[in-house]
């Protein structure tokens, strides 16, 4: 019987969802508490930054998907240009804090699981809607991920062993 061979996308789902499974585990064993209003370490753990970065960055893509309103006003108006200024900072803010974040190793699980939750949140539609190169903010955080989760794929052993 001939056996299928497995492809490097088999691989790599099967040990993410493993791996994602540990890290979430060790996330609710380990909550974190931190308010990204002032993203500064606020506390000891290693990975305080880049988890109230992402928390951040959350909170901020959350308000570029809001709806937008209904309906929307006339092209040009002063309520328009305000519209479309707000949507400008947002996305301005969005894309530095995913550049922040891609400078940012992941030290521990619960640092591994927020950058991974923040890629989740934007990647689909990131990929399948704009044109992209690895120099995109948004592609440099998912090979940031991807260092990181090689780096530290020790950890990533024991918490799925």
């Amino acid at each position: 019987m001939a056996m299928r061979s497995s492809t490097r996308r088999d691989l790599f789902t099967a040990g993410a969802a493993t791996a994602l499974a540990g890290i979430a585990a060790a996330s609710f064993a380990q909550p974190e508490t931190l308010s990204a209003k002032r993203v500064a370490k606020r506390d000891t753990h290693s990975d305080a930054r880049l988890i109230a970065l992402c928390d951040a960055f959350t909170r901020t893509r959350a308000e570029i998907e809001k709806p937008l309103p209904d309906p929307l006003p006339e092209y040009g108006t002063a309520e328009d240009l305000r519209l479309e200024a707000e949507m400008d900072a947002l996305v301005t803010r969005e894309h530095e804090f995913l550049l922040e974040i891609s400078r940012i190793s992941a030290n521990s699980a619960p640092g591994l699981l927020a950058k991974t939750r923040a890629v989740q949140q934007y990647l689909p539609t990131y990929v399948r809607e704009y044109e992209t190169d690895d120099e995109s903010p948004e592609m440099r955080i998912v090979f940031s991920l991807l260092d990181d989760i090689a780096e530290h794929a020790s950890i990533l052993r024991d918490l799925t062993a």
